[in-house]
């Protein structure tokens, strides 16, 4: 397999005290801990609580504010790095399509994506349809993104230790960052504006 240029925006070996290779390779599985946007959401229902009172319920509300609780990967990270990862990724205010593109554009490498693997929750899909906002471009502090050759492995050591991951695709030759969905495909774009601006000035 072929070895793709080293990225600036890995995880440090340092950092975690763990020998890393920072090279993604042609064919390493992706793997995503977390869901998409959940960081982003909590704020989201924080920030706008009035709005989601108008719709959702008591109930629903309160669970969408008790997701705060996922938002710690320093296990994840560790858990990774000691089963040889690749390269690990913090996703953070672009969301998995923002991390995707940056991953890509640091290793030189393609991506084909799946995006009904991205792990996303119901509570997200629903506030950002009220918000019409994009939940794959929301705030994801909380979610790592990684490469490794043994994809489907890590994620069976994320379940054990009762983490929610996923494979979502493989890392590619050449430059095409492809998401796939109902036998169509997009092309990634770089991280463009924030999604969280766009609820700022939001009114009802």
């Amino acid at each position: 397999m072929k070895a793709v240029r080293k990225n600036s925006r890995a995880i440090t070996v340092a950092e975690n005290n763990f020998d890393l290779n920072k090279e993604a390779v042609t064919g390493n599985d992706v793997v995503m801990t977390g869901w998409a946007g959940l960081a982003g959401t909590v704020i989201v229902a924080k920030e706008k609580e009035w709005v989601l009172n108008k719709r959702f319920s008591p109930t629903f509300i309160k669970k969408v504010l008790s997701l705060e609780e996922y938002r710690d990967i320093t296990e994840d990270k560790k858990t990774a790095l000691k089963a040889g990862a690749s390269a690990i990724y913090e996703i953070k205010d672009s969301g998995i399509f923002g991390a995707l593109w940056d991953a890509a554009q640091d290793f030189g490498a393609g991506l084909d994506i799946d995006l009904y693997r991205i792990p996303i929750r119901q509570e997200t899909i629903e506030v950002s349809e009220l918000f019409e906002i994009n939940p794959y471009k929301l705030l994801s502090t909380g979610s790592l993104l990684i490469m490794t050759d043994r994809g489907y492995d890590l994620v069976r050591e994320y379940e054990r230790a009762g983490r929610k991951a996923a494979v979502i695709g493989k890392v590619t030759e050449g430059n095409d960052r492809v998401v796939f969905y109902d036998e169509k495909k997009r092309f990634l774009e770089p991280p463009g504006q924030n999604e969280l601006d766009k609820i700022h000035a939001y009114i009802i």
